[in-house]
Order: structure tokens, then sequence, then C-alpha cells
């Protein structure tokens, strides 16, 4: 009813507008066109108005804000957080980003490419310490052969005294990479795109990692993801001390380490990004390791194979 309303007032203006002219200038034609016009500016206002125009970006009251990104965090020793959006987040875990990382950029909505942001792009800066550790404890039987030989790698927000992005172990010769700690709050990339640029960037650009290990994931979404996994085995989580539980495709308990667990998830997602001569790239299977009892750390190894 606004918007009729609206017309005939617009209409009421355009024929006197349109009288004018002609008694001044006797142009009845250019008058009609000036008619014509004003009608075809004012559908396409009402239409914007009305919303039919409008897209997912845009409202009238200006633009839509973007997807946020999350908060992440949650494995490793000591750590709270996660990868759902806004997880609570502390030093000591590991996680993922949420959202798909669109961002508002000079009024227009920008979605990421497909194409993996580096650490590098993202401003950050990452350091390597002077001093190499073994297989830890969880990860043995997993990891390779080799037990010693593990390079110690940070990733901070500045050089200094910048915040945590990340704490991560890579071993090249047993293509084995661990996450000890990991938070995408404050920045534009995902938990998968940082696991995979930190291994490239510590094997000389290869993208064929055999083992990841997310060590002591306690982010709320995930760790209910793990333990409900390991009730669909059988088992009582408080209870499973040092024994690890296997998971693939056609076992009990795939489809809920699957559910909203951004870590299997993202690593699944993350498949597209590795490579090894041209072979096919799959996850064979997850493997839980719990240490302790009584709410105890739940440590998630996946192994990755290529035929």
């Amino acid at each position: 009813m606004e918007r009729i309303n609206l017309l005939f007032i617009w209409m009421a203006l355009s024929v006197r507008a349109i009288l004018l002219i002609i008694t001044k200038y006797g142009h009845a034609f250019v008058a009609l066109l000036t008619f014509l016009w004003g009608i075809t500016v004012f559908t396409n206002a009402a239409a914007v108005l009305d919303g039919s125009l409008s897209s997912k970006a845009f409202t009238l009251r200006g633009v839509t804000a973007p997807p946020k990104v999350g908060a992440t965090g949650g494995a490793g020793k000591g750590g709270k957080g996660g990868d759902a959006p806004g997880g609570p987040v502390a030093p000591g875990g590991s996680g993922s980003a949420a959202g798909d990382g669109s961002r508002v950029v000079g009024g227009t909505l920008v979605r990421p490419s497909t194409e993996l942001r580096t650490i590098e792009q993202e401003g950050l800066v990452r350091s390597v310490e002077n001093k190499e550790v073994n297989t830890p404890g969880w990860m043995e039987g997993y990891a390779g052969d080799v037990k010693n030989g593990w390079k110690v790698f940070h990733i901070k927000q500045g050089a200094r005294r910048g915040a945590v992005v990340a704490d991560y172990l890579v071993h090249p010769e047993n293509q084995a990479y661990i996450t000890q700690f990991v938070k995408t709050e404050n920045i534009n990339m995902k938990y998968r795109d940082i696991v995979v640029d930190n291994y490239k960037s510590a094997t000389n650009g290869h993208t064929n990692p055999k083992v990841i290990g997310t060590e002591d994931i306690q982010q709320p979404a995930a760790r209910a993801s793990l333990e409900a996994a390991i009730r669909a085995q059988g088992k009582d989580v408080n209870n499973i001390d040092g024994a690890p539980l296997e998971f693939t495709p056609t076992s009990r308990g795939w489809t809920e380490i699957m559910t909203n667990n951004a870590f299997t998830e993202g690593q699944m997602k993350m498949l597209p990004s590795l490579s090894d001569g041209g072979k096919t790239v799959s996850i064979q299977k997850f493997t839980i390791v719990a240490e302790g009892k009584d709410s105890p750390d739940l440590h998630l190894i996946t192994t990755i194979v290529y035929t």
C-alpha cells in the first residue's frame, strides 16, 4: 500500500512536470520520454525497497555482517577451546577455523578463494626451535620408525610478544605432523590451511603427510564427537587408558567421529590439497588414544594413504 501511494505521488508530480514542459517549450515527445523514464526509475527503486533486487550481502539498512570466523583451540596439554564458532580458547590447545572466512571489503562481501592461504600472506611469523624432540608417547607406533628428530615450530602474530597462533611438530622423514595448539580466531586462515602450509614449509614443498596427530582435544564439540564414537564401540571413555580405538568408514563410530568435529571434517576437506606423485589420497582410519582416567586426554591420530 505504501508503494502504491508513492507511485500516485510520483505520477502526479510527473504529469505536472509534463504540462510545464509542454506549456513552455511545446515538446510533447520530450515530456513523454521524461514521464516514462521517471516511471522506470521509480519501479526499480521500489523493487529494491521491496527486496526483490537485494542480495544476501546487502539489506536496506546497509551491509549485513559476514559469517564470523570462530575461535578455535582445544588440543594440547592444559588447553581449552576448539574448532566451533565462538569456542573458548587457551594456549595449549589445537583447533581450526570456523565459518567460511568471508569478509566485507569496500561494501562488498568477499569470499575466500579455493587457493590455500599461507602464513606469510597472513602476516604471521614462523619460528623453529634449536632442538629436536622424540615422538610423543601417544603417537608411538603410528608416526614412523624414527622416534627422534621431530622439529619444533611456533607461529605468532608478531616476532616477539605476538599472540601465539600455533605450536606444532613435524618429522619430514616419517612424513608426520602433530598439532599441539592452534588458534585461528583473529586470522583469515583455516585449520587445514595452517597444517598444509606448515608441512610444506618444513619439508621443502611436499604435501604428502602420512599421519597427522592432534594432541589432547578439549574443544567441547570435537571432544563430544570423540566420546560419542568411543561409546559407539561399546567402550567407556573413562576406562580405556592406553587402549587405542580405530575407526574406519565401515566400522562403528565412524559417523559419530565425523559429526560436528572440525578436526576430522577439516582433515577430510584437506585431502584435495595433498598429493604424492598423482596418487589418490584418502583417510584410511582415525585412531583415538586416551591417556588417564576420569576425563582422560583424548588424542586423535589420522592415517592417510596414497594409492
